[in-house]
């Protein structure tokens, strides 16, 4: 079964701290009003903006990072592509301060793939049903 993309939002930010939280403005801004999930949508593009900014090379002088939300018949998809990083996520050594995004990533969102971006990035995709796990 083919799935319907009804509306398509994507916007390129500076891979900066202060555009982690521009990201999340945008991401709630795109959304319609009476979507319930979208707190755990605007959540998830806030770890996502902010392991790009922190642990990839959109970090470096001029870079960026992508956030892109696709509005379907079954739920809303987001992609954040960061320009990529040497290492594979995995949880930090001090996780009781840090390292927990990409947990509460694939707790909210039904599906969540990472892959890599033809230029050398990565592409996180996550899917979120109108009623969600809950």
């Amino acid at each position: 079964m083919a799935v319907t993309v009804t509306e398509a939002f994507q916007r390129v930010f500076r891979g900066e701290a202060a555009h982690v939280s521009a990201a999340r403005t945008w991401t709630l801004a795109c959304l319609p009003a009476t979507y319930r999930r979208a707190d755990d949508v605007a959540l998830v593009v806030t770890e996502l903006a902010t392991n790009a900014v922190l642990h990839s090379a959109s970090a470096l002088p001029g870079a960026t990072f992508t956030v892109r939300l696709e509005l379907r018949q079954d739920g809303v998809e987001v992609t954040v592509t960061d320009a990529g990083a040497p290492l594979v996520p995995a949880r930090r050594p001090d996780a009781d301060e840090y390292g927990r995004g990409l947990a509460i990533v694939r707790e909210l969102a039904e599906a969540t793939i990472i892959t890599a971006t033809p230029a050398g990035g990565r592409a996180t995709s996550c899917r979120f049903d109108p009623c969600g796990r809950r």
